[in-house]
């Protein structure tokens, strides 16, 4: 569809999840995603939080712990290879002639003027930072994204394996809370709520950025509440007709243009009776609202325009056969 467009496209950066790779900007649903709303994808790991530091994190958690606050340096330098990417298609990379790059009637494919970013997960949760700190990206979408990193591993059902590991090296009882406040102490840096404030208060010579949280209840590896806290940090709203209304984010009817709009996607999964421990992984929707059209829908209009717009109804985004 890019190829075949009458002007230049839009270029998509896409974030990973945990410990993943870019690899994940060649899962189907994104593609036909892409090819249904005419972007081009970019992707890039991640650095420091990506597939080649599992081994780093393993180690380290199993045989000195205490250091996990050293994982926290690589990242920065993460983020500074996105925002390099970034300012690279605006860039250099227009210089660009290999034919395969060149639409059908003449003409490069990516247009500069609009670069956006996607990112779920991980990708939701340190895109946070790859668009407040962005000087050339003004909007991204936070795919299930969450905040303080203790608090989202201890309720995530991703960390029940790393927790049996832990607790076969540190048999203490307050071990892993322990742990859990280190590693919390020693990332603040790289912490969402950290940086929360430049999305009402620009970082110097940054423009005002907008942010579109898209939240699949029962998730069970960013639970919601570590959604929810992201969302009121960033100022953000709600839809009127949302499910189950998030507290404390005030409420407006559709459209919406604002700093923050958080969006829940319900999937049919009864609530968490537990909500304390980590949910049950049978009942994940994680990865539900990226692949559900409507949601991508959503998205995109917002990227293209700022604006976030009804496209599940008036009984709000509820779509049981979709997680």
């Amino acid at each position: 569809s890019v190829l075949a467009a009458d002007a230049p496209s839009p270029v998509l950066q896409y974030g990973h999840g945990f410990l993943g790779s870019r690899d994940e900007a060649n899962n189907g649903w994104l593609r036909e995603m892409a090819q249904r709303h005419q972007f081009v994808i970019l992707a890039a790991d991640m650095q420091g939080m990506s597939s080649p530091n599992a081994l780093q994190w393993g180690f380290l958690l199993t045989q000195d712990a205490g250091r996990m606050v050293e994982l926290a340096e690589e990242p920065m330098q993460g983020l500074a290879n996105h925002w390099a990417l970034q300012r690279l298609m605006k860039g250099r990379f227009q210089d660009e002639t290999h034919p395969a790059l060149q639409r059908e009637g003449g003409g490069f494919v990516v247009d500069p003027g609009q670069i956006w970013y996607h990112g779920n997960s991980q990708g939701g949760t340190m895109g946070n930072l790859v668009v407040v700190g962005s000087q050339d990206v003004p909007r991204g979408a936070l795919g299930v994204p969450g905040c303080c990193f203790p608090f989202l591993l201890h309720r995530s059902s991703v960390f029940d394996t790393w927790a049996t590991a832990l607790g076969g090296v540190y048999e203490e009882a307050d071990a892993i809370p322990m742990i859990l406040a280190l590693l919390g102490t020693g990332w603040d840096r790289l912490e969402g709520l950290t940086w929360a404030g430049a999305w009402s208060t620009p970082l110097p010579n940054t423009p005002a950025h907008q942010a579109l949280l898209h939240v699949g209840l029962e998730d069970a590896q960013v639970q919601n509440e570590a959604s929810w806290v992201l969302a009121r940090a960033l100022g953000a709203v709600q839809p009127q007709a949302q499910i189950r209304p998030v507290q404390g984010v005030a409420s407006q009817t559709y459209r919406i243009v604002a700093t923050a709009v958080v969006v829940n996607w319900d999937f049919g999964v009864a609530p968490d009776a537990t909500p304390l421990d980590p949910p049950v992984p049978a009942t994940d929707t994680h990865s539900g609202p990226r692949r559900q059209s409507e949601a991508q829908d959503q998205v995109v209009h917002f990227l293209r325009t700022g604006e976030v717009i009804d496209t599940c109804g008036p009984s709000g985004c509820l779509f049981p056969s979709g997680g």
